[in-house]
């Protein structure tokens, strides 16, 4: 059984994959190579997520070291932070997020109060407190 590969995905292993049936004059793919190319590509994102861990863990390691403080979960997040591997955009949006969540609960204000005190406190509009609920309330109960 042949399947028909159709590539929307510009990543490497597709490209490669495209390349490889264009030269050999193919636009379909045995149903056993199809399994074997994503197999490949799964084994690969995992040694990527391994090879990532591994050098995470080695790189906090020489932080700690370098900056002479005791390996803690606080240490450890200010490390992503200090290497770009955490976004302010995402940090704003998480923390936003939390803020309101716990302020919604906790003080029983109005929506429109908790956004004009989160807007204060973090120094952004309110215009972009709420683009950052609006984007997702889906997750969050309360947020209308």
């Amino acid at each position: 059984m042949k399947v028909k590969i159709v590539f929307h995905s510009r990543s490497f292993m597709h490209g490669l994959l495209w390349k490889v049936l264009k030269a050999s004059g193919m636009d379909s793919l045995p149903l056993e190579a199809l399994a074997q190319s994503s197999l490949f590509m799964q084994e690969s994102r995992k040694y990527i997520l391994d090879k990532f861990q591994e050098h995470l863990h080695q790189s906090f390691e020489v932080f700690c070291e370098r900056h002479d403080i005791k390996k803690s979960e606080d240490h450890f997040i200010a490390f992503l932070i200090d290497q770009n591997l955490i976004a302010t955009p995402q940090l704003q949006r998480f923390t936003v997020c939390k803020e309101f969540e716990k302020m919604y609960a906790e003080k029983g204000y109005t929506k429109s109060i908790i956004v004009d005190m989160l807007a204060n406190r973090f120094g952004i509009s309110e215009r972009t407190v709420w683009a950052i609920l609006r984007r997702t309330k889906s997750n969050r109960p309360g947020v209308s």
